[in-house]
């Protein structure tokens, strides 16, 4: 059923995407998949859907690297690179941090090299702290920086003073906690600047990631949590908060089925059902009501 609805959809992008995915189950459309891809005429598009792809198929990454390349916008090329960053060997990780060189946006070239900084051997960190140290914006070379300080920790005080300097109680309340995996002494310090974020929901999120190193912030996540007004991120949070605390499934629910939007509850649904596979049918039935071909496959 999902590969007849699949091979209906009209945009090469959305097939190939839902074809990739489907070939996870089953191999033999992997040739089906490549030839849809190809035809894709959107650079970022067909970059993504082959790095899809070579998760099952690694010959292709030196292919999706190359279209990664071509993508004229700068913000898709980031985020094409980040994406295929995580599979790259080390014979192209030169070439991928000569890619993220040529990024002119500095929150865009900051993103691409936090995910390729994971990825980076000790030869080529000296070259990536060399383009870190490039970015004006304290938020983005924080986040640059936190991920090289995993590989060298020499940097965690240049990391934490830049972390200090961001405006955005949001993005510093992120950079502490990431911070405090390697330095669980800041725990404190990004605790105190999560409980000044205005947002219900960045609160919540925030506070969720520090209850993995603090459980006892739990109650208080939870209780920022049922504050949040949209639907759909509530039911998120939940879900998120139900990992650690499984008797918040029923509530989750609750708060799932009241999401008006069919493709949001279908996903909704389903990633409850990973904790609940009774859910399944339901998510289902959910499912086949969504009107668009893309979202329903």
């Amino acid at each position: 059923e999902a590969l007849e609805v699949t091979r209906q959809i009209r945009d090469e992008s959305d097939r190939a995407w839902a074809l990739s995915e489907l070939a996870k189950q089953q191999p033999e459309l992997l040739p089906e998949a490549l030839e849809v891809t190809r035809e894709i005429r959107d650079e970022f598009s067909r970059a993504r859907a082959l790095s899809e792809l070579a998760k099952q198929q690694p010959e292709l990454l030196p292919e999706a690297l190359d279209v990664t390349r071509e993508i004229r916008d700068e913000s898709y090329r980031a985020s094409a690179l980040s994406e295929l960053a995580k599979q790259l060997p080390p014979e192209l990780l030169p070439e991928a941090l000569a890619v993220t060189r040529e990024i002119r946006d500095e929150s865009d070239r900051a993103r691409a090299l936090s995910e390729l900084a994971k990825q980076l051997p000790p030869e080529l960190l000296p070259e990536a702290l060399e383009v870190t140290c490039q970015i004006r914006d304290e938020s983005d070379r924080a986040r640059a920086l936190s991920e090289l300080a995993k590989q060298q920790p020499e940097l965690l005080p240049e990391a934490l003073e830049v972390t200090r300097q961001i405006s955005s109680e949001s993005y510093r309340a992120w950079a502490l906690s990431e911070l405090a995996k390697q330095q669980p002494e800041l725990l404190p310090e990004a605790l105190e600047v999560t409980r000044q974020i205005r947002d219900e929901s960045y609160r919540a999120w925030a506070l969720s990631e520090l209850a993995k190193q603090q459980p006892e912030l739990l109650p208080e996540a939870l209780d920022v949590t049922r504050q949040i007004r949209d639907e759909s991120y509530r039911a998120r949070a939940l879900s998120e908060l139900a990992k650690q605390q499984p008797e918040l499934l029923p509530e989750a629910l609750e708060v799932t089925r009241q999401i008006s939007s069919e493709s949001y509850r279908a996903m909704a649904l389903s990633e409850l059902a990973k904790q609940q596979p009774e859910l399944l049918p339901e998510a289902l039935e959910v499912t086949r009501q969504i009107h668009d071909e893309s979202d329903r496959a």
